[in-house]
Order: C-alpha cells, then sequence, then structure tokens
C-alpha cells in the first residue's frame, strides 16, 4: 500500500494459514531496515512472523508459526533486553498470561 495525497493508490493482501488473527505489529525483526509483520492468531494460541521482501510483500520466518499462551489478543515488539534486537510478547486472554518471545 502506498499513500499518495491521503489515498491508497496500490494495495496488497496475503491469505496466511492462521485461525482468527486478532491483532498485529509492524517492525524490523532482522535489522536489515525491512519491516516484517508479527500476527496474534487467536484461534490457533500462536503467532505467526512475516519477514519484509522490501516491496510490499513477505516471506513466513523460519520457525513460525510459534507457540504462545491460550487465545492471544494483543501482541508488541520491542528490544527487551538491551541487546539491539526486536523481540515479541503477547497478551493472551485465555489463560490469563504473557508470553515474551526474545531472539538468540
Amino acid at each position: 500500500m502506498r499513500l499518495s495525497k491521503g489515498q491508497i493508490v496500490n494495495s496488497r493482501s496475503r491469505t496466511t494459514p492462521c485461525t482468527s488473527p486478532y491483532s498485529l505489529v509492524a517492525a524490523d525483526f532482522t535489522g536489515n531496515g525491512q519491516m516484517g509483520l508479527a500476527v496474534a492468531n487467536f484461534g490457533d494460541n500462536n503467532l505467526s512472523a512475516f519477514l519484509g521482501n522490501g516491496d510490499g510483500t513477505f516471506t513466513p520466518a523460519s520457525g513460525s508459526p510459534v507457540a504462545v499462551g491460550q487465545s492471544p489478543i494483543a501482541i508488541v515488539a520491542g528490544d527487551f533486553t538491551g541487546s539491539g534486537r526486536t523481540g515479541l510478547a503477547t497478551a493472551n486472554l485465555g489463560d490469563s498470561t504473557i508470553s515474551v518471545l526474545l531472539q538468540q
């Protein structure tokens, strides 16, 4: 999608193998300057990560999807350890937990 004078001039959609995608976050997960997406999948109790290709398309990240708690409803990205690497955290409604996923 590009915005031109406040209007969407090009959009792309991608079908993901997810049940009930509920929330998403955009971040540079690899440090290459390309924005990726991570999706909290409410119905699958996991999150899916997609790496940006730099042209508006995305590729599933290796090891994705990743299990989290029950019924994740929110997701955030951040450097939770000060390592310079982007991690992910979900808020899980079904079991009243949070899940934190750190890059190694």
